[in-house]
């Protein structure tokens, strides 16, 4: 089952848009109910991510594709990148800023989370696979 990418402007209902959209994919996949919320929270994250800290005129896409028992949704912005240094693990709530807990979400969530990032911007890869009960 392959997707399509779908682009979205960086504006906080392009966010809502984008958490439907692979909802969607991941419910036609055959994911389970819990299985479907944990990739929508975790995308939700890359999404907001993109609007929040690389926003520009170009906006986002995101990509999903499900092949052999794997979901892969991509989401792409085209801001100038980031340091991952020190960066997705769990830091207590007193010691945090306001957030700073989406990538150790999305690493919690989901089976596999990379970043790639190129002149041309940012790309976060999630991979989940299908549990025992599902295609």
């Amino acid at each position: 089952m392959t997707g399509h990418r779908t682009s979205f402007t960086s504006t906080h209902p392009s966010l809502v848009d984008a958490r439907h959209l692979v909802e969607r994919f991941a419910t036609d996949a055959g994911f389970s109910e819990v299985d479907v919320f944990d990739i929508v929270i975790a995308v939700g994250e890359a999404c907001t991510n993109a609007v929040m800290h690389a926003a520009t005129d170009d906006g986002f896409w995101v990509d999903c594709d499900y092949r052999d028992g794997m979901l892969t949704v991509q989401v792409h912005d085209f801001g100038p990148g980031f340091s991952l240094d020190g960066r997705g693990v769990y830091i207590e709530p007193h010691l945090r800023k306001s957030g700073g807990l989406g990538i150790y979400i999305m690493r919690v969530l989901m089976d596999e989370v990379t970043y790639e990032m190129s002149d041309d911007g940012t790309t976060v890869t999630l991979v989940k696979r299908a549990n025992a009960g599902n295609p």
